[in-house]
C-alpha cells in the first residue's frame, strides 16, 4: 500500500476544522473514489496540486512503513486502466502502484483537503 500526502494538511483523517465564522463548523469526510472515476479524479488533483510539496510513504506488513520521497514538488498523478497502474510523479521520483485496489480522498465543504 502506498500513501501520498501534501504538506498543507493532515494525513488522511476525518476531522472537523473551525470556520473563521465562530458559530459554524465545516464537516470533513473521507470518501472512496469509484474506480471508473480514478483517471479523471487524479488528473484533476494533479492540476490543482501541481508543484505542491508531497511525500510518498510505502506501507508494508513485512517491511513496515518506508518513506520513499520526502516533501518534493508534485509533477502529477495519473491512472492507466489498460495497465491497471497509478503513477505518482514527484521531482526526481516516479512511483508506480500496480493493480491498486482503492483510492480515498479527504474532502471538506470547499473540496479536497490537500
Amino acid at each position: 500500500m502506498a500513501r501520498c500526502g501534501t504538506r498543507s494538511a493532515g494525513r488522511g483523517r476525518s476531522e472537523e476544522v473551525e470556520n473563521p465564522q465562530p458559530d459554524r463548523r465545516l464537516s470533513m469526510a473521507i470518501r472512496k473514489v469509484d474506480k471508473k472515476e480514478w483517471r479523471a479524479f487524479l488528473d484533476g488533483v494533479s492540476k490543482a496540486l501541481q508543484g505542491a510539496r508531497a511525500e510518498i510513504e510505502v506501507l508494508s506488513l513485512a517491511l513496515g512503513d518506508q518513506l520513499e520521497a520526502e516533501w518534493l514538488p508534485l509533477l502529477g498523478m495519473t491512472y492507466e486502466p489498460r495497465e491497471d497502474v497509478v503513477e505518482v510523479a514527484l521531482e526526481g521520483v516516479d512511483h508506480m502502484i500496480w493493480k491498486p485496489r482503492e483510492i480515498y480522498v479527504d474532502e471538506g465543504v470547499g473540496g479536497i483537503i490537500a
